[in-house]
């Protein structure tokens, strides 16, 4: 079933803010005479953990699989010790009641990577997957609620993350 086809790139100016303890949109200045801005999430690393949601229909040619995340995002300090993001996701497909989607109840993948040590320098995780199961078993054109939080007190880095990107892919 699994295609390792792209399902979904989800972008910082895309996000939905959580209620609280959301990222905040911001933005690293690319360095230019004039200055252009790469748009990013900024999730803190030292007061407590931050969320995003997005939202994607499931494409046509996805075929049933489970849903692989990789996170692209580069980091605001030079402290080159680990980084740790969770991502959950569930489907929503025609006759979900929304007011009981717990998305958070959802079993999530731990995403741990470690960055280079420089300051605003891209990199990307490791691969973490979650079953279809797992991901309310999803079906093309259902609607798909994904949530990324920085899990900031199991990992050693205190620096700002700064996602930039967040690619899906059927596993």
């Amino acid at each position: 079933m699994s295609s390792g086809n792209t399902l979904a790139t989800l972008l910082p100016h895309g996000s939905i803010p959580s209620e609280s303890a959301n990222a905040t949109l911001d933005e690293i200045d690319d360095g230019s005479t004039i200055a252009g801005f790469i748009p990013c999430l900024d999730f803190a690393g030292a007061t407590a953990d931050e969320h995003a949601e997005w939202e994607f229909i499931m494409p046509s040619h996805y075929s049933g699989g489970g849903l692989t995340f990789a996170i692209e995002y580069a980091m605001d300090g030079t402290v080159g010790a680990d980084v740790q993001f969770e991502v959950r996701a569930k489907s929503a497909p025609a006759g979900t009641t929304l007011t009981s989607h717990d998305l958070q109840g959802q079993t999530l993948t731990d995403i741990t990577d470690t960055p280079n040590g420089t300051a605003n320098v891209a990199d990307i995780t490791p691969a973490g997957s979650i079953t279809h199961t797992n991901a309310g078993s999803p079906s093309a054109g259902d609607l798909v609620r994904v949530r990324v939080s920085r899990d900031f007190d199991h990992a050693a880095n205190a620096d700002d993350g700064q996602v930039i990107a967040i690619h899906v892919t059927e596993t």
